[in-house]
């Protein structure tokens, strides 16, 4: 992380010898994006002059940026340390002869990143306790969120791929299901379809063959819109190498359908002595709401938000972004919805006296085209954020060029290396980088640079980002207001 980036205090004034405009205006004439609406602000984190500006006041989409806003917002209305609490409670008595006269409920409370291994982990509380039948059923109870799984303006298109996962108030696996698909025994026939952690989640609807060795292989795996029913189609070669066998990851239609099954079936797995019920064979889950007089058996504890947001901001999880921004209205405001995740954000914002008015906002993640932000709008947020108390855990969740997350491979061999930490974001025909980087001079700097609606391709727009970020390290043209000399140090 940039120390110049904490050290804003014990820097002399420093003040441009010259303005950077025709520098960054040359670069842009040098790599035109046919089509495209530029908008960039270049900002100092010294005394908050303004570099340069190009359309810097225009609304565009932010794509990924948009977690630029949710971040900050998560961490001053739940704090750093914030945990989410999934409960397994009961209700009535358990006998000592182990059957419980009640319900066991499973009360989620709006975590990304529960897993089957956390199931397990509440399912084995159950099996300490000496429960083995029960009388009653299990409830899950996910009403901290509302029942809008997916947000506003996203594309039908991606609903079934990991990037657009719907979220609930009980959520596992991102809920993300794998599928392994493998070649039949002949050609001609179909191919086999494996899902994972449950084998019969999905209805299958199976339409690919097994082509002869050396064949061409083209495999196709979705889901049809609004249902939990999975769909393969093409063609899958005999001779390929297991490693090219690779599962892929479908999203489910009703998270709370699959964490019920899911947990239903590790209660009454052999592992678990086959929990039963006296009037069926295995208990049935429904879904409800906790009695005030329940008891508490379990309690898992996410990883703290500091962490959460590392594992959002570094691969850009557009899950996580989903789940806090109703986390935080569910907090804020008690209601787990987008909507009131947004209106406590814009409340906030509007302490900071930031231009709420002049933005659009719908989702959390930034995958609608629906978000509209000014890169002014993000300079703004990133200098502000500068100055909180919560501004290590912030940057620190961010992306470092040539080092980690979206950012691991880009500007190898350059100042803004190790340097320069910045949220990345990209849509079709949309590229997005805002954050913060040092100068040769040791001046830091914030950024925003949204590409929209650009005909060529996305490595294009992402090199038009990493050249200006790597001039904007290499400055070294400053003259200090002392001595009102100019010079290269």
């Amino acid at each position: 992380m940039p120390v110049a980036l904490f050290s804003l205090f014990l820097l002399p004034r420093l003040c441009f010898a010259n303005p950077i405009t025709n520098d960054l205006s040359d670069l842009f004439s040098a790599h035109p994006l046919p089509g495209a609406t530029v908008g960039v602000m270049v900002q100092s984190l010294l005394d908050g002059q303004v570099y340069y500006r190009k359309n810097a006041d225009s609304d565009l989409m932010p794509a990924s940026n948009l977690k630029l806003l949710v971040s900050a917002a998560a961490l001053h209305w739940l704090g750093p340390t914030f945990r989410y609490q999934t409960q397994l409670l009961y209700t009535g008595t358990i006998t000592h002869k182990g059957v419980l006269d009640g319900n066991l409920i499973l009360k989620g409370a709006g975590d990304p990143s529960l897993t089957t291994a956390d199931l397990i982990q509440m399912a084995n509380r159950v099996k300490r306790a000496g429960i083995h039948q029960i009388n009653g059923r299990i409830v899950l109870d996910n009403h901290i969120f509302d029942d809008r799984r997916i947000g506003y303006g996203w594309e039908c298109d991606d609903l079934p791929y990991y990037y657009a996962a719907g979220n609930g108030g009980l959520n596992v696996n991102h809920n993300l299901m794998r599928v392994q698909v493998l070649p039949g025994r002949r050609a001609g026939e179909p191919v086999h379809v494996f899902t994972k952690p449950l084998r019969t989640y999905f209805a299958v609807e199976n339409h690919a063959v097994t082509a002869q060795a050396g064949d061409p292989s083209h495999l196709v795996v979705t889901r049809k819109m609004g249902r939990d029913v999975l769909v393969v189609s093409g063609r899958l070669a005999m001779n390929l190498s297991p490693d090219q066998y690779r599962p892929t990851v479908i999203t489910v239609n009703n998270p709370a359908r699959y964490v019920g099954l899911l947990f239903c079936h590790i209660l009454t797995h052999d592992d678990m002595s086959g929990l039963t019920n006296r009037s069926r064979s295995k208990p049935a889950y429904v879904i409800g709401t906790t009695p005030a007089s329940a008891h508490l058996l379990a309690t898992h504890y996410s990883v703290a938000l500091s962490r959460l947001l590392q594992l959002m901001n570094r691969p850009s999880d557009n899950f996580i972004a989903e789940c806090l921004l109703k986390t935080v209205g569910a907090v804020v405001s008690h209601k787990g919805s987008d909507a009131s995740g947004i209106a406590d954000e814009m409340r906030w914002f509007s302490t900071l006296e930031l231009p709420v008015d002049q933005i659009n906002v719908v989702d959390g993640s930034g995958l609608s085209r629906h978000d509209l932000v000014t890169p002014h709008f993000f300079c703004d947020l990133l200098s502000d954020m500068r100055l909180s108390s919560n501004v290590f855990t912030y940057v620190e969740s961010l992306p470092v060029a040539g080092r980690s997350g979206t950012l691991k491979y880009r500007m190898h061999g350059t100042l803004a290396a190790g340097n320069c930490t910045a949220k990345t974001g990209s849509l079709d025909h949309v590229s997005t980088l805002s954050g913060y980087v040092t100068t040769k001079d040791g001046e830091p700097l914030c950024f925003s640079i949204l590409l929209n609606n650009f005909l060529t391709s996305d490595g294009q727009a992402e090199q038009l980002e990493d050249r200006l970020v790597e001039k904007l390290a290499d400055i070294d043209r400053f003259v200090s207001s002392d001595s009102g000399k100019a010079g290269s140090k």
